[in-house]
């Protein structure tokens, strides 16, 4: 049985790979001074939304007249729950602000990876271009 060897420019070659290790991916420890303003804006506004929130209940709860449990659920009520909504929207403002940042990183490591692997696989190209299959000195040497 013959071993057939792998020809392959990438893993032939040796030295530097073409992208350095990234740790954009991995998660990271947060404390308090490494949040972000709208991270901060929206735990604000959630707190203060359910704080509002609980005061109506508290409220609606201790009476029985329908008029002061209206003005609770109106100023309480409501006015909590779209504290809470704008909390969330400021939260989903920093993820999207975040993802928008990752996808940039992606692209700027593709970018470096068709940088390095340029002229690569013109052959290749050529070959699809031309209909003909491309020859390889190696391949043809070994094979005879």
């Amino acid at each position: 049985m013959v071993e057939e060897t792998l020809l392959h420019p990438l893993i032939e070659r040796q030295g530097e790979p073409l992208l350095a290790p990234s740790d954009s991916g991995r998660s990271k420890m947060h404390t308090i001074q490494s949040l972000d303003w709208r991270q901060g804006a929206g735990a604000a506004l959630v707190v203060a939304g359910l704080v509002a929130v609980m005061g109506a209940w508290i409220g609606v709860s201790g009476t029985s007249a329908t008029a002061p449990q209206l003005a609770y659920m109106t100023s309480g009520g409501l006015g909590g729950m779209v504290l809470v909504a704008a909390g969330i929207i400021f939260f989903s403002a920093y993820e999207h602000r975040r993802d928008r940042q990752a996808m940039g990183e992606l692209t700027e490591r593709l970018l470096q990876l068709e940088d390095g692997l340029a002229g690569e696989f013109d052959h290749l190209y050529t070959a699809i271009e031309t209909g003909k299959r491309p020859a390889f000195a190696d391949r043809d040497s070994r094979a005879r």
